[in-house]
């Protein structure tokens, strides 16, 4: 009897045990299924985002500006909707809101300067330029918090021409992220920062340099303020103030002398050392793509030659030949003593406006027969004449034309009319001598221009004999 006894009670326990057993897993189970109810919802509430819907679009311009929506594949011109947002800046001719998945687009010619902006809700900004073949930016994402100050995520992508980046410091959200997407790379921004993100494309929009000259680039990015880092082709690289970098078409990082940092400045004339191509190239129209031959003289005058010499740079005399530069000549000894040109013209084409720091002409000259002793008086006579023509705010200005006088003499008796605005530099014969003036100094008439359409080097007057290399003009943003 006490053996069943026990043996009834064992069963009891092992009931017991099962049944305490099975109730701790379910309250186990009962426990993680709150916590991840817990933990997903909680998620949701600090993950939860809805679109930003306070970007404004602005249009600065008459024509040029259009607007690509999402569902469509022609864009159409920028226009005033009925009413305009609140905030919207006084001196834009169009300001009308701006959201995902729509595409702000520049035509060439539009105008010079910033021609249109993208301005965000946290009053970022992002200037666009449409020289030299037009704009194209896309708002890809731009949300914040639904129900917390926690985080705020912007995307752009730019698919082609010039943009400024100028964001916002103060943020009301504690985690923000600016994003710009150029291709299969993507550059994350700082905020408070100042940024310039050149997307050089053809009209076709294929890759292409900024200069003729150039090899085509993905895209170039240079920083004035805050910091950047692009992720391109599996790599990173880090960028600072003062930094510059270009992309190249296959995602790799463009070297310069070993470092893919370049100097922050640009540029603006192509093949100012006249190595591109030879002097049979440069008189055959339709030959050169950068220099252009332009010549007159009075029939039947003698016009003057143009021709590439190559001789020693003048800091060495005596070099070997790898180490001799190109000169382009301008050469005529006729003796008739009757006027003529020969000139050179380079047709830059380029936006200037964002170069306010400095934008530098240089070029090294001389001169080795010069005909006539009171050269320059009126600019017509002139072994060395640089012109640079140029408009200051909008394609309808007049031209206007800064002028340099390069001449060669030994004392102060030259004679020149002091109201023929020409800048005049005297050198002496037979050396080499860099001339060099900053375009952007208070007493220079291109201190304030947005656009300069041609530089032209010419020899003109009677017989001379001269010569320049190295010719740039160079810009600095600010």
């Amino acid at each position: 009897m006490s053996q069943q006894e026990s043996t009834s009670q064992h069963g009891r326990q092992n009931i017991q045990a099962s049944t305490w057993a099975v109730l701790l897993i379910f309250f186990a189970g009962f426990c993680v299924l709150i916590a991840t109810v817990g933990f997903w919802g909680w998620r949701f509430y600090a993950d939860a985002t809805d679109p930003e819907l306070g970007s404004v679009a602005l249009k600065y311009v008459d024509t040029g500006v259009l607007i690509q929506q999402p569902d469509r594949t022609v864009p159409q011109e920028m226009t005033e909707a009925t009413g305009r947002p609140a905030g919207c800046p006084t001196d834009t001719k169009v300001c009308m809101f701006f959201s995902e998945g729509q595409h702000l687009i520049g035509r060439r010619g539009a105008g010079y300067g910033p021609v249109a902006a993208l301005k965000l809700p946290d009053s970022s900004l992002i200037n666009l330029h449409t020289q030299p073949a037009g704009f194209d930016l896309a708002l890809r994402r731009y949300r914040v918090s639904r129900w917390t100050k926690d985080r705020q995520d912007v995307v752009v992508e730019q698919l082609a021409g010039y943009a400024r980046y100028d964001l916002a410091n103060n943020q009301p959200y504690k985690n923000v992220t600016f994003a710009v997407l150029v291709g299969n790379a993507k550059l994350s921004l700082a905020l408070g920062g100042s940024y310039s993100i050149d997307v050089p494309r053809s009209e076709s929009g294929e890759p292409r340099g900024r200069l003729v000259t150039d090899a085509p680039i993905s895209f170039e990015i240079s920083v004035r303020r805050g910091t950047a880092l692009i992720e391109s082709h599996g790599q990173s690289l880090s960028l600072r103030p003062g930094d510059k970098v270009q992309v190249a078409v296959d995602g790799s990082f463009v070297e310069q002398n070993g470092s893919p940092f370049q100097a922050a400045q640009w540029e603006l004339i192509a093949d100012g050392d006249f190595s591109q191509f030879t002097t049979p190239d440069y008189n055959t129209p339709g030959k050169s793509t950068t220099w252009n031959i332009r010549s007159y003289a009075p029939t039947p005058v003698y016009p003057g030659d143009f021709s590439v010499v190559q001789t020693c740079p003048p800091e060495k005399p005596f070099c070997s030949g790898h180490e001799q530069i190109r000169y382009g000549q301008f050469h005529r000894e006729a003796g008739d003593g009757k006027p003529f040109y020969t000139g050179i013209d380079n047709p830059v084409d380029i936006d200037v406006s964002e170069y306010t720091s400095s934008l530098v002409f240089h070029l090294e000259a001389s001169i080795i027969k010069q005909s006539v002793k009171n050269t320059g008086e009126r600019g017509t006579d002139c072994p060395i004449f640089v012109e640079i023509t140029y408009k200051q705010k909008s394609p309808t200005d007049s031209d206007q034309f800064y002028r340099m006088c390069v001449f060669a003499a030994e004392d102060d008796e030259i004679v020149r009319d002091a109201t023929s605005r020409i800048d005049y530099r005297q050198i002496s014969r037979f050396g080499t001598y860099p001339i060099e003036v900053d375009l952007r100094t208070l007493d220079q008439p291109l201190r304030d221009a947005w656009y300069i359409s041609n530089v032209r080097i010419e020899a003109r007057g009677h017989d001379y004999i001269s010569q320049v290399t190295r010719v740039s003009l160079i810009g600095k943003m600010r």
